[in-house]
């Protein structure tokens, strides 16, 4: 959880693009501020800290054009932003400074579909916030499903971390979904 006792580090303006669907259609430019480090606690389910670090979030050193607007500003939904296996790794949702929305219509009934947004990396910190690898790119992790005119539902949660590490997310096609994994 973040440590709201402890101020926050290195401001950053980044500007993110989204773009919509079709041709015509406006990009979206949203600028927002980020930190380059943020004060972090690992606190039992009893409420006893066991942990406080300086979480180094701005990697653009490592993986350039990714940055994390996603715990703070696009979760909008409440989706699973950061999780931890069973050594302390932490794994956390990046967005692309480029997102893009698809479109996945249903073969059976064009009037059905999802919309998917893309541009979101899994990556991968040491127990103390310190940049590891990504461990996974270019992923679809907001969207929404129903009748074109009306989409009723977003889909949420869509990647996850067992104990040993392995990253899994789930890649949508108009005919089946696909499990993916990358191995610890």
């Amino acid at each position: 959880m973040g440590n709201y006792d402890e101020p926050a580090e290195g401001q950053m303006e980044i500007e993110f693009v989204i773009s919509p669907f079709g041709e015509g259609n406006r990009e979206r430019r949203k600028t927002i501020t980020l930190f380059k480090v943020e004060p972090y606690k690992r606190v039992r389910p009893n409420g006893e800290v066991v942990q406080k670090f300086d979480w180094q979030l701005d990697i653009s050193d490592q993986v350039p054009n990714v940055w994390d607007g996603f715990v703070g500003t696009e979760n909008l939904a409440n989706q699973m932003a950061i999780a931890t296996d069973e050594a302390g790794r932490l794994y956390r949702v990046y967005t692309a400074a480029r997102r893009r929305w698809v479109r996945l219509d249903d073969p059976d009934d064009p009037n059905r579909g999802m919309a998917l947004q893309e541009g979101f990396w899994i990556i991968e910190f040491t127990s103390d916030g310190r940049y590891i690898r990504s461990r996974a790119s270019n992923l679809r992790l907001i969207g929404s499903y129903g009748h074109q005119s009306n989409l009723v539902g977003s889909t949420t949660n869509l990647w996850d971390v067992d104990k040993h590490g392995n990253v899994y997310w789930m890649e949508f096609h108009p005919r089946y979904v696909e499990i993916k994994m990358a191995p610890r």
